[in-house]
């Protein structure tokens, strides 16, 4: 194959094919509004070279920018071969906007940063060990889907810079080809850069040690992390399918958790109900202040053995429901309340602080929502109590005497 070698500054005005490697070797070309230059080979940026792109650039082959290289310019970098997965490797500079229509993907050998659109009309891409960030947040990212999304199973992550009060970064990344769960996070605190990724497993410590045994997961860790802890109030929802699901894992009473590393353990965040409905399923939660401590996300089920009900940072007291006397002597018994379970078959069930039940029952609400509960002799300390029916799951904390 023969290699075109552009020196001095070219301009385009129109449509342009090359069936030739072209070089930029330190020059100049400007790609004008609405001119496209279309190539079935490789294209290389280097020595200094810059791309002035305000059109198209269509390269079937692998796109590569040196160190000291320049991609200015708001135009569209399309990465349309059909042979063979494609290699992008940025060096120092940044891309504006890249459109994937390659079935056999784009791969990562690099960081690849600066990216102001990111659109999916065919194929993967594989981030490999690298970072993709974007300095645009809200609908950035078009076209994703289950056979379209960034995979990010070798360490790669998708970052977004400055994710302000009310943007949402969304997040379509799967551990490998065929595995899709995105994320998406709204932020209502300080303005701070986010990224994620997500693996094939939920490990003793969040991120690592030795994978769990417990059944009642979804089995997905999703890592979100923020660059300044402290300061963003984010809503999270997260998304899987059934075969994602370990074996007794059913959506009642599910959660999503969070490792925390300051007591060195997952700890429910809120009990957010029954998960109901055809898949892909999604499960959000809210924070309510600002956040210290982001990182492993997982989905579990209340009762679960890696789920326990003691938060951090976090009430898990529902204004919606009560308890009364509260703290209550073992043996005694109680008045529960939550008046939007009026008058239905209310299940209820006691855990501990290490996720165990201890306790359950069966009743059926007053009009007003109330039942009685029996507190066993339990060790003095924390408790949770779960009442649920149907959709509706309310959770609060109980200390025993």
């Amino acid at each position: 194959m023969k290699k075109l070698y552009i020196l001095p500054a070219l301009c385009f005005l129109g449509f342009s094919a090359y069936a030739q490697n072209l070089i930029n070797d330190g020059g100049t070309i400007n790609i004008a509004a609405g001119a496209t230059i279309s190539l079935t080979s490789n294209f290389n940026n280097l020595n200094a070279g810059n791309v002035n792109n305000q059109g198209t650039l269509e390269v079937a082959g692998n796109f590569e920018a040196a160190d000291a290289s320049n991609q200015t310019g708001t135009g569209i970098y399309r990465f349309n071969g059909t042979n063979n997965p494609q290699m992008l490797t940025i060096g120092t500079g940044e891309i504006s906007s890249i459109e994937l229509d390659n079935p056999l993907g784009l791969e990562l050998q690099s960081d690849v940063n600066g990216v102001n659109s990111l659109n999916f009309i065919n194929g993967h891409i594989i981030s490999g060990p690298n970072t993709l960030t974007m300095t645009t947040v809200n609908n950035a990212v078009l076209g994703a889907s289950n056979n379209r999304f960034l995979v990010c199973g070798d360490n790669g992550l998708l970052k977004y810079n400055n994710v302000g009060t009310g943007d949402t970064a969304f997040f379509p990344i799967g551990y490998s080809v065929g595995n899709y769960n995105p994320a998406w996070l709204v932020n209502s605190g300080t303005e701070d850069n986010f990224s994620a990724q997500v693996f094939n497993n939920v490990l003793q410590n969040g991120l690592s040690g030795a994978p769990l045994a417990d059944d009642y997961l979804v089995n997905r860790t999703w890592d979100i992390q923020e660059d300044v802890d402290g300061g963003s109030i984010p809503a999270i929802t997260l998304q899987w399918n059934q075969s994602h699901q370990r074996a007794n894992f059913t959506g009642a009473s599910a959660g999503i958790v969070n490792y925390s590393d300051i007591n060195s353990s997952w700890n429910l965040l809120q009990n957010l109900g029954n998960v109901t409905g055809n898949e892909p399923f999604t499960i959000s939660r809210s924070y309510t202040q600002p956040q210290l401590n982001l990182g492993a996300f997982i989905i579990g089920q209340i009762g679960s053995p890696t789920v326990t009900p003691e938060s951090v940072g976090e009430t898990l007291t529902d204004a919606n429901m009560s308890c009364s006397p509260n703290p209550a002597a073992g043996g005694n018994m109680i008045q529960v309340t939550a008046i939007a379970l009026a008058n239905k078959a209310i299940s209820i069930k006691l855990y501990d602080l290490a996720g165990r039940e201890v306790a359950s029952d069966t009743k059926t609400a007053s009009p007003k929502g109330s039942m009685p509960f029996t507190i066993p002799h339990l060790t003095p300390g924390m408790y949770l109590l779960n009442l649920s029916a149907g959709e509706g799951s309310y959770s609060t904390k109980v200390i025993v005497e």
